[in-house]
């Protein structure tokens, strides 16, 4: 897989993740909101602030037909009985904030890009010159819109949600099919929040398996446990949502990280990545001082010159200053060279 940029951010397995702040409908149409999710992002160093970005007809038709209403299947009770056009109007981040927000991200110097649902807010985007885009669960199979995102040559990440392996398998060839290779498949469950048992992180393997592109993890889960999980699994990018205090109530609060959380989520993020190292890296110094403490082989009596080294001629003590005890069995039966006094180290050489 080829490594690449977004923005500054270098997207490799051998640099820490890119963890992306994803703001969603807890900006609550106040771009107040979005200014201190981007001063929360420069503040901490994260990746990248995500905003997502869309109208409600993007995505649906404003009709009150059953089949565009959602009934009571969701945990979180905002969602239930509503339809698709109210739910999508009520989370739409406001388009005319957009300049300001923009103005506010070069001025900080925060990379901040956005999820995307049509093909004309690309051009809206473009505008902005975001440093990359992102696909939706949900949108992971509408190829007109990720084949004209690709196109732009920017990064771009897709999750892969509410997708059968079949499905995985026909989204990967069609990428492969792309000139646009710089993209991050993100294993994702789209339950929210996800319970524990339902991530199957797993499938991250099954990705690796398939693709040769970057992987990443969109994480619907309360707590900390599976991104660090994922970091172990290899993957470049990390997508949490945010909310900029515990006391708001959003579409997506449920399953949000209010800052302080997500300023200990991403600590912990690169704690974990930071163990994961290589097989291939160097003893550090302490290990190399360490190791002068291992066991090695003493004689445990006096020893007579032509004596035969039997088992109970030799003790294995620390520290290392004989002969490892691996190799015991290479001198039992051999005849002692000249005349040792108990407790003496001993050496490859001293038999015949």
């Amino acid at each position: 897989m080829k490594d690449f940029k977004i923005g500054s951010k270098k997207i490799s397995t051998n640099s820490n993740p890119f963890i992306i702040a994803e703001i969603s409908a807890n900006h609550k149409k106040k771009i107040k909101n979005i200014f201190k999710a981007i001063d929360f992002v420069k503040a901490n160093n994260l990746g990248a602030l995500k905003l997502q970005t869309f109208e409600a007809q993007d995505i649906t038709l404003k009709s009150n037909d059953k089949k565009f209403k959602i009934q009571n299947y969701f945990k979180n009770k905002d969602w239930n009985n509503r339809t698709l056009y109210d739910l999508y109007e009520e989370a739409a981040l406001p388009l005319n904030y957009y300049k300001k927000i923009f103005d506010y991200v070069k001025k900080k110097n925060v990379i901040c890009f956005s999820s995307i649902f049509s093909e004309d807010k690309i051009k809206f985007l473009e505008k902005f010159n975001v440093p990359a885009y992102k696909i939706a669960s949900l949108e992971s199979l509408h190829f007109p819109l990720i084949e004209k995102v690709a196109k732009t040559n920017k990064p771009v990440l897709i999750s892969t949600g509410t997708l059968l392996n079949e499905e995985i398998i026909e989204l990967i060839k069609f990428l492969k099919s792309l000139k646009n290779h710089k993209i991050i498949i993100m294993h994702c469950n789209t339950d929210y929040p996800v319970d524990l048992k339902k991530i199957n992180l797993a499938k991250i393997n099954f990705l690796r398996k398939n693709s040769n592109f970057h992987l990443g993890f969109s994480d619907h889960s309360l707590g900390f446990n599976a991104a660090i999980t994922s970091v172990s699994m290899g993957v470049v990018a990390i997508e949490k949502h945010i909310k900029i205090s515990k006391n708001i109530k959003s579409l997506d609060s449920e399953f949000s990280l209010d800052l302080a959380d997500m300023k200990q989520y991403a600590i912990n993020i690169n704690e974990a990545w930071q163990t994961i190292g290589n097989y291939n890296y160097p003893q550090s110094k302490s290990e190399k001082f360490n190791k002068k403490f291992r066991r090695s082989v003493f004689f445990s009596k006096d020893i007579k010159k032509g004596e035969k080294i039997i088992l109970n001629s030799l003790s294995i003590k620390r520290p290392l200053v004989g002969m490892c005890p691996s190799n015991i069995k290479k001198i039992l039966g051999k005849r002692a060279i000249k005349s040792f006094k108990k407790f003496t180290p001993v050496k490859k050489n001293y038999f015949f």
